[in-house]
């Protein structure tokens, strides 16, 4: 019953198993009731041993705490979450591999598994989804509050409606950790021995698969390089796992100031984010609103900017709010030539060489503290920098331009998806300052001013 996983379930099951389990772990209670009849076993038999619980709490025993293991195991169960957690332990010799689930043909009494194995190599359970079988007398799904045990036993099915068989093996193969999204591996078994699932003795060939923009740098057993050919011939003699290297030189890991902050980033290569709660903006100013509100003698003027995708487009220069440690994967060797107009979008870059101001402009560029300050007409902003050049349409007639602008630190939480630039001063603002908005030192032009918030004429 042997089966092997295509390629391309295996390049998605990272993935997969991260997604299960974020998005099942925090949702998976509810209003409403669910009843299991499951069967779970080993495969191959005496491989080792399986634990089925609904329990989150059971995520973080220890293998000794786990209150009872076994080999071949059928649970009936009521709970209100909608799945439940298989976990496997090897027996001495073998390695945890995956699962594979089963689907019962009613006919013929027979269980046919699944084609695709589901590998999980970074921990020993696997979060699992079933059929809603909790159901009143209308077919609805029984309401959390009818569900009293006597009413919930009498809805557990007779006959198992759950099949799951945990999956145990010798040699293993991976990618090195950290490198998945780098390239992916494949085992398949020669002159009738098994591929992944294998036994001793069977005859294996090894493959890498590098991305597109990866270079495979050899296979590792045990942290010693064993072949830097992409394709390997091994013998199984016991219990090994294989890991694939790669390396891209365009691949960049960032750190995010400590308790989260802002980064500033610029590419000609598209680009795609690997770590939770990262947050790119990169709005073009016809997607920008500008806002102006009143509270006291406060003001407050901000830029509305929604958060882009994980996805940083090349050419184009975006903010980005974080937390620890982010990858950045290259999803091209190309430069990105599809590129907006400077004009187009709300941040720039200094480039290489900086940028020496223009007069009558206003411009802001981000401090470690995460305010945009104005700066003073005469400077120059420093290579390789983001900044904002804001709009003359941008400009209040009334209130003038912001003196320093900063970004909303909660915006990133915004389940909307919305993030705000925003500017907190007093109406009158301390200085002097041209009618257009620009701040001047010494008034030297004859004209009027505004002075701390009043107009003065110099002659």
């Amino acid at each position: 019953m042997q089966k092997t996983m295509t390629v391309g379930c295996r390049r998605r099951l990272a993935f997969l198993v991260t997604a299960l389990c974020v998005m099942m772990l925090p949702a998976m209670a509810g209003e409403s009731y669910y009843a299991y009849n499951t069967h779970v076993d080993t495969y191959p038999t005496g491989a080792g041993q399986v634990y089925v619980s609904t329990d989150l709490n059971d995520l973080y025993l220890a293998e000794e705490d786990v209150p009872q293991w076994s080999s071949s195991l059928d649970v009936k169960f009521a709970s209100d979450l909608k799945g439940f957690f298989a976990f496997g332990k090897p027996n001495d010799g073998w390695q945890f591999y995956g699962y594979v689930k089963g689907k019962l043909d009613e006919e013929t009494g027979e269980v046919t598994y699944s084609e695709n194995y589901m590998t999980n190599l970074t921990s020993s359970y696997v979060p699992l989804t079933s059929t809603l079988t909790c159901y009143d007398e209308e077919g609805n799904v029984l309401p959390k509050e009818l569900a009293d045990s006597a009413t919930v036993a009498k809805l557990i099915p007779e006959t198992p409606n759950n099949y799951v068989r945990m999956l145990f093996t010798h040699v293993r193969a991976k990618p090195a950790e950290g490198q998945t999204r780098l390239g992916s591996t494949y085992i398949m078994g020669l002159g009738g021995s098994k591929g992944e699932i294998n036994e001793l003795g069977d005859n294996l060939v090894l493959y890498a698969f590098p991305e597109a923009t990866s270079t495979f740098e050899g296979w590792y057993l045990d942290g010693k390089l064993v072949s830097a050919e992409r394709m390997i011939s091994v013998v199984v003699t016991g219990p090994a796992t294989y890991e694939a290297h790669f390396s891209n030189p365009l691949v960049q890991k960032v750190n995010f100031p400590v308790g989260g902050g802002y980064l500033e980033w610029f590419s000609d290569y598209n680009y795609e984010l690997d770590g939770q709660f990262v947050y790119a903006y990169n709005p073009k100013l016809a997607n920008t609103t500008l806002i102006d509100a009143k509270d006291g003698d406060k003001r407050q003027t901000y830029f509305v900017m929604y958060r882009d995708s994980v996805i940083l487009e090349g050419g184009i220069p975006s903010l980005i709010h974080g937390s620890g440690e982010c990858t950045f994967y290259p999803l091209s060797l190309q430069p990105n030539t599809d590129v907006p107009s400077p004009d187009e979008m709300l941040f720039k870059w200094s480039g290489s060489d900086g940028l020496r101001l223009t007069a009558g402009n206003n411009y802001y560029v981000l401090s470690p503290s995460g305010e945009y300050f104005e700066l003073e007409e005469g400077a120059t902003i420093a290579p390789n920098r983001l900044y904002i050049l804001l709009p003359p349409t941008m400009v209040n007639e009334k209130l003038g331009v912001p003196e320093k602008i900063f970004v909303d630190r909660e915006a990133y939480k915004n389940t909307a998806g919305i993030g705000t630039i925003m500017a907190d001063q007093k109406a009158s603002r301390r200085g002097t300052y041209s009618l257009d908005g620009r701040r001047v030192t010494t008034p030297t032009r004859k004209g009027i001013y505004v002075t701390d918030g009043k107009k003065i004429y110099v002659k």
